[in-house]
């Protein structure tokens, strides 16, 4: 099973490109992008969340094209974690969580950002439960 598949994904921003024809199959278990600042790594991700459409090329999630999608099924099928988080004022804890509770309960695919810019699809198999977890 292939989660994501992309065929000559292209993103321009005035001036320059930040993906060049890009084809790749991103299958479930952990996948890390890793480069330099200005790569195109978060670019990618949001391109692969729908946070943002590509210049040129296509994306499939599921074998389905991103454009094809609902916005409201994809948010039910992939959950999203941004790098930097919009404010919260008002939002409780169990709503911010709700993500990665799916995530454990449905086994969602779930993409995680780090403060530091790494992202990565994380497999639900290596997060452990509460009582296999070590101080």
């Amino acid at each position: 099973m292939t989660l994501f598949t992309l065929e000559n994904v292209c993103f321009d921003v005035p001036k320059r490109r930040l993906v060049d024809h890009l084809s790749l199959a991103i299958k479930p278990g952990i996948t890390a992008l890793v480069g330099r600042n200005g790569s195109g790594k978060s670019t990618l991700l949001k391109m692969l969340a729908a946070q943002t459409r590509p210049s040129a090329g296509t994306i499939q999630y599921g074998g389905q094209d991103l454009r094809d999608w609902k916005p409201r099924d994809f948010a039910r099928d992939l959950a999203f974690l941004p790098q930097v988080t919009p404010p919260t004022e008002g939002l409780w804890l169990e709503e911010f969580a709700v993500p990665y509770l799916l995530f454990r309960e449905q086994q969602v695919p779930l993409v995680v950002a780090s403060p530091r810019g790494g992202k990565i699809p994380v497999d639900p198999n290596s997060v452990p439960d509460d009582d296999q977890k070590t101080q």
